[in-house]
């Protein structure tokens, strides 16, 4: 049986292989008809079942352990077309701990956010020390002292001493 499956029924995973495994989004998985969790790999052949236990374990490192369960050819679905995206390599462990420790020191922990961390969610002083937290800043664009406007990126980067330092770097990319 072939389903038609129409755009954002199936939503592509990055569990490992990453581009391999799409996740049941609002579709029954096979194996214990629930939704979300799940998943099909791209062959088609095997789903990663959260509910239904086999012999063989998926992810059992995970805190959400799978279980493989073969279809064997019982269903076929119409998995979406995945757009491609050109990244870049990822970083050294080295290079990451550089740019991370460089981008906490960069950035502040506003006085509201650390009385929210106080007050609020009761933590102690040394646990927001510890855990380094910082303040997201909501204005990109800063005035500089020669009236010129600069990102707070740009800033970064310039501090870093590489304008592409960002390449590589989980959770950085650059909008077009």
């Amino acid at each position: 049986m072939n389903y038609n499956i129409q755009k954002g029924q199936f939503r592509l995973t990055t569990a490992h292989p990453r581009g391999s495994w799409w996740e049941f989004y609002r579709v029954p998985c096979p194996i214990c008809n629930g939704i979300g969790n799940c998943m099909l790999h791209v062959s088609q052949e095997k789903v990663a079942c959260t509910r239904v236990e086999s012999k063989w374990v998926y992810g059992k490192n995970s805190s959400n352990p799978s279980y493989i369960h073969y279809l064997n050819g019982k269903k076929q679905y119409q998995l979406p077309d995945v757009d491609v995206v050109k990244g870049h390599s990822k970083r050294s462990n080295e290079e990451l701990d550089a740019f991370n420790r460089n981008l906490i020191g960069f950035l502040p922990l506003e006085e509201k956010h650390h009385i929210h961390l106080l007050q609020d969610r009761k933590m102690t002083e040394e646990e927001v020390q510890i855990r380094q937290y910082r303040s997201f800043l909501k204005q990109q664009i800063v005035l500089e002292d020669d009236n010129t406007y600069t990102t707070i990126w740009e800033k970064l980067f310039k501090q870093i001493g590489k304008k592409d330092c960002w390449k590589g770097i989980p959770g950085c990319a650059r909008r077009s």
